[in-house]
C-alpha cells in the first residue's frame, strides 16, 4: 500500500513539474510573434533572366545569403546580408511590413529588394560592399556599417554609409582611416547610433571592433573618427567556448553588445556594453567616449563593471527601450532573449536578469536584437554557426524575425515594470 502512494506522489510530482515546464514554454512562446522566415532568402531581381543569368554566372548563391541583422522605419523592415561567403546580389536590403492595408498581409518569405538601388549594390569603390549592420535613426536616416570584408578578405575599407530614407539618397560616405581605425585583423560587426531629433547633426556612431578590442567613434558633425581603448573592450578566455545548433566552436570576439540609455542630466548616455565571448556587463558615459582629447589616464576609472549574468550567458547583440529602461540582449548559448531593468537600480546578476524567450528549434543564434521608436522589439534569428562552420539544410526554415511589444515581452519576468 505505501508503495503505491509512494508512486502515486512520484508520478504527481513528475506531472506537476511536466505543466509548469509547458506553461513557461508557452508563456515564452507567446511574447514572441513569428511574422517572417525563410528556408533561402531570394532577391527582387528585375526579371527572371537576370535571376538565371546571376545564378549561372555565381552571382547568386541562395544557401550563401544569410541576414545578420535588421532595423524597422515605418513600413520597411532593412536587412543587412553581408558577403561572407560570395554569391550575395544584394548587401543591403528591405521587405515591406505587412499591415491591413497592403498584399503583404499574408507574405511569410518575401522577396528582399535592395536598397537603395541595384546599382549601389554592386562590388566597387564607394558602392555597398559588405554591410554588417543597419540602423534607422530618429532623423528618418539609415545607417549602414559596412565592413568591406568579402569571404574573409577586405576588400574595399570599412565605411560608414548614410542614406536619406526619405529621399532614398546617400548623403554621407565616410571611410575609417587605414591604420589608426582599422586594420585587416578588425572585425567590425556591430555599431550603435547615437542622436536625438532636435539636433540631428550632433550625431555620433560608435563602432564595435572586435579583432582590435576597441571602439571606433566616429562624428557626424565634424566627418572625422577617434579610437577608444580599454581593457573591459577585450573577451573573456574562460567564455570562449560555444556549442549551438550541434556545432561547437571557440570565439575569441571582444567587444560586441552596446546599447544607450536615455539622455542623463548632463545630456549624455550611459553606454551598457559587453564582450561577445564573456558573461560580463560593463557600463560608460558616452562623455568619454565622444572627447577624443580626454585624459584616458583619469577616464580610465569611468569604465565601471556591472556584473555577470551567469554561466552560459555569453550575448552578442542588445538594444534598451527607452521607456522602460530594459535592455534586451541574446543569448546564444541558450538560444534565447533575456532582459535587465536599467530603471530598478537592482545588482547587475543572475537573479535579476529575465527571460523573455527561449527555444532550440527556432532561436538557435539570435543575431541582431532592436527596439523601435514604437516601443516594439525585433528579434533575427539565423542559426549564424551553422552556416559558417556546417552547412544549413535547404528543407529547414533558418532564418526567423520575430516581434512583440516591449509590455508584452517583459510581462511575467523580473524585467516588468515596477
Amino acid at each position: 500500500m505505501e508503495d503505491s502512494v509512494t508512486l502515486c506522489r512520484v508520478l504527481l510530482a513528475i506531472l506537476v513539474v511536466a505543466i509548469l515546464s509547458l506553461t513557461a514554454h508557452f508563456s515564452q512562446s507567446s511574447r514572441l510573434t513569428e511574422i517572417f522566415n525563410w528556408k533561402q532568402v531570394d532577391f527582387a531581381f528585375p526579371n527572371e533572366e537576370e535571376r538565371r543569368l546571376a545564378q549561372t554566372r555565381g552571382q547568386f548563391v541562395a544557401e550563401n545569403c544569410l541576414p545578420v541583422s535588421l532595423d524597422k522605419w515605418h513600413d520597411r523592415l532593412f536587412l543587412a546580408v553581408p558577403r561572407h561567403k560570395n554569391g550575395v546580389p544584394s548587401t543591403l536590403n528591405y521587405v515591406m511590413l505587412p499591415n491591413s492595408n497592403n498584399k503583404n498581409k499574408s507574405i511569410t518569405s518575401p522577396i528582399l529588394m535592395p536598397y537603395p538601388s541595384w546599382e549601389s549594390n554592386v562590388r566597387e569603390a564607394r558602392n555597398l560592399t559588405s554591410v554588417v549592420k543597419v540602423q534607422s535613426d530618429p532623423c528618418d536616416r539609415l545607417w549602414a556599417l559596412d565592413s568591406g570584408v568579402v569571404e574573409g578578405k577586405m576588400e574595399q575599407p570599412p565605411s560608414v554609409q548614410v542614406y536619406d530614407l526619405r529621399q532614398q539618397m546617400q548623403i554621407r560616405f565616410f571611410q575609417l582611416k587605414e591604420k589608426t581605425d582599422y586594420t585587416e585583423e578588425s572585425k567590425f560587426s556591430n555599431m550603435v547610433v547615437d542622436v536625438t531629433s532636435a539636433n540631428c547633426d550632433n550625431a555620433f556612431l560608435y563602432i564595435a571592433d572586435s579583432g582590435h578590442n576597441h571602439i571606433v567613434v566616429y562624428n557626424y558633425r565634424t566627418n572625422d573618427s577617434h579610437i577608444i581603448h580599454h581593457n573591459y573592450l577585450h573577451f573573456d578566455p574562460l567564455f570562449g567556448d560555444f556549442t549551438i545548433g550541434g556545432v561547437n566552436f571557440q570565439w575569441q570576439t571582444g567587444i560586441h553588445g552596446m546599447s544607450l540609455s536615455p539622455l542623463t542630466r548632463d545630456n549624455f548616455r550611459v553606454m551598457y556594453f559587453h564582450p561577445l565571448a564573456s558573461t560580463t556587463e560593463f557600463a560608460v558615459t558616452t562623455k568619454v567616449l565622444q572627447n577624443r582629447s580626454l585624459d584616458f589616464s583619469r577616464s580610465n576609472f569611468d569604465f565601471k563593471v556591472m556584473g555577470s549574468r551567469g554561466t552560459g550567458s555569453q550575448s552578442g547583440a542588445s538594444s534598451l527601450d527607452e521607456e522602460t529602461g530594459v535592455i534586451f540582449y541574446a543569448l546564444l548559448v541558450k538560444s534565447g532573449v533575456g532582459c535587465w531593468n536599467t530603471f530598478r537600480g537592482e545588482e547587475y546578476n543572475e537573479k535579476s536578469m529575465g527571460l523573455v524567450a527561449e527555444d532550440n528549434a527556432t532561436l538557435i543564434y539570435p543575431s541582431d536584437i532592436r527596439v523601435d521608436r514604437t516601443g516594439v522589439l525585433w528579434v533575427l534569428s539565423n542559426k549564424l554557426p551553422v552556416f559558417l562552420y556546417s552547412k544549413l539544410k535547404p528543407e529547414d526554415i533558418n532564418v526567423r524575425i520575430f516581434k512583440s511589444t516591449v509590455r508584452n515581452a517583459i510581462k511575467g519576468t523580473v524585467c516588468d515594470e515596477m
